[in-house]
């Protein structure tokens, strides 16, 4: 069983359906409000057109922070909408030209305008430009996530939520990655220790059999 997690099999058992596309609806939610803010309220695409430049010059033009502009730039050019050439200069793909620059006749900027009361689209705008974590899911006065995994309520939730999405991909990645002749796995953290456990089932258990990979962290405690 998986700490965190109700009802859970061994680490060794196999879900017999596919639940990929139900993982890629969940697993969309916030690039959804991230492009939202980005094309209907910063109009990032058609001042980028105007202006292609590097990280820094892009931070400077925005007054964005570094981290969070570079994850709004991978998700640009994840979609096809912004290129980055050999010296590392972001410039517009035609699709963005074509589709989210406001002077296109076939801009779609409109479309995504006038969604700025959204409450994750709202933190985004805050968290480009502070660079500091936003509530928890969008909730006005709430802990960012690092304070909340100080809560022992919080930090059980957030890692079942962890666990539900690892336990059928670290299953999947198990299945696929040869170990044979490997003896150590370091889990370098960040999540709840839920991969680290599929990879070895039986190798790690709580209690006196030894600590699994995210024991003390907050992380899950694996029993083959």
């Amino acid at each position: 069983m998986v700490y965190g997690m109700k009802n859970t099999p061994g680490l060794s058992e196999r879900a017999v359906t596919d639940p990929t596309a139900l993982l890629r609806y969940r697993d969309g939610i916030y690039a959804v409000d991230l492009m939202t803010a980005a094309i209907g309220e910063l109009d990032f695409f058609t001042w980028l057109r105007d202006h292609p430049g590097t990280l820094g010059k892009i931070c400077e033009g925005f007054g964005f922070a570094e981290r969070p502009a570079d994850v709004l730039l991978s998700l640009a050019m994840a979609n096809g909408l912004v290129e980055r050439d050999r010296d590392a200069v972001y410039h517009v793909t035609e699709m963005a030209q074509e589709h989210a620059y406001k002077g296109s006749p076939w801009s779609l900027t409109p479309y995504y305008g006038g969604n700025g009361d959204r409450p994750i689209v709202a933190d985004f705008l805050t968290v480009l430009r502070s660079g500091k974590p936003a509530g928890w899911g969008g909730e006005q006065g709430a802990e960012d996530w690092h304070d909340g995994m100080k809560e022992e309520d919080f930090a059980e939730g957030f890692t079942a939520l962890m666990n539900a999405r690892g336990l059928y991909l670290g299953s999947a990645l198990a299945d696929r990655l040869d170990l044979s002749g490997r003896s150590r796995l370091l889990d370098i953290g960040g999540g709840s220790g839920i991969y680290a456990c599929c990879l070895l089932p039986g190798k790690y258990q709580s209690g006196p059999g030894g600590p699994c990979p995210g024991a003390g962290t907050g992380g899950c405690h694996c029993r083959p």
